[in-house]
């Protein structure tokens, strides 16, 4: 929502104001063996509340931009703060505390991002346009503070660390599962380390697979709005309710796909 008033003050090219997004995901990239490192050793919640911290105060830099390295300098710190209070973080914690209904669990949580979309994009949109860009930008990482710090801070790594067990059974009380149906049974009681995950194909089918589905979404979720406004010609309050439904239908199909 913020490409086309700044392409429109700056003068900037689609490819300079999308750059900053290619940088991002090559940095994101970069992080996520850091991430998956600072989390085993910190816990989710000290890393949630470091990403939403670094997250909201690049917002609040972005809105003073005013050259290109900027641009790209506030853009690459919000991607840090993005990544450290993303889904691996949130996946981390969901996979402590359920195992039976996991995948459930997952999609009721990651709900969160869709809903987002469809309750922030409107009122940014009006932000922008009744009190500029810059003014939508300082108020949202405001918000992302208000927000985001609180709900890191009831962030908890596991249930045992509050005496308590993931689904809220205590294993003592479950019956035996023979040794050979482990694995069939989606206990989640096997695990593997990361030298064992390299060594399997489902590694690196999910990792390729998840990849390609990336590269498809950021490129169309970066120009979406862009194009519904200068390519096709909507006013900036239609092209936020088109993404609002987009929001909408990806809040069912998460559901759906949990259940």
């Amino acid at each position: 929502t913020y490409l086309v008033p700044m392409g429109q003050e700056f003068g900037w090219t689609r490819v300079q104001l999308a750059g900053p997004r290619t940088v991002t995901q090559a940095e994101s990239a970069l992080l996520g063996p850091v991430q998956g490192y600072l989390v085993d050793r910190l816990g989710p919640r000290t890393v949630m509340a470091t990403g939403v911290f670094l997250l909201g105060f690049g917002m609040i830099l972005f809105g003073t931009v005013h050259n290109l390295w900027q641009y790209f300098a506030v853009n690459m710190l919000m991607g840090i703060g993005a990544s450290f209070s993303g889904l691996l973080v949130v996946s981390t914690a969901v996979n402590a505390w359920f195992r039976r209904k996991r995948t459930m669990a997952m999609a009721i949580t990651t709900i969160g991002f869709s809903v987002a979309g469809i309750v922030a994009v409107p009122l940014v949109v009006w932000v922008q346009e009744t009190m500029g860009w810059r003014t939508a930008a300082v108020a949202s990482g405001i918000a992302v503070w208000l927000i985001g710090i609180p709900t890191a801070a009831v962030l908890r790594p596991s249930p045992e660390s509050m005496g308590m067990h993931p689904d809220g059974v205590d294993p003592a009380t479950v019956p035996a599962v023979p040794a050979g149906t482990i694995h069939a049974a989606g206990s989640g009681l096997i695990d593997f380390g990361v030298r064992e995950a390299l060594h399997t194909q489902a590694f690196w089918f999910i990792g390729i697979g998840s990849g390609l589905y990336i590269l498809v979404q950021t490129s169309m979720f970066v120009h979406i709005f862009l194009h519904l406004e200068q390519g096709v010609g909507m006013s900036r309050g239609a092209a936020a309710f088109a993404l609002t439904i987009l929001n909408a239908a990806n809040v069912v199909g998460r559901i759906v796909g949990g259940w």
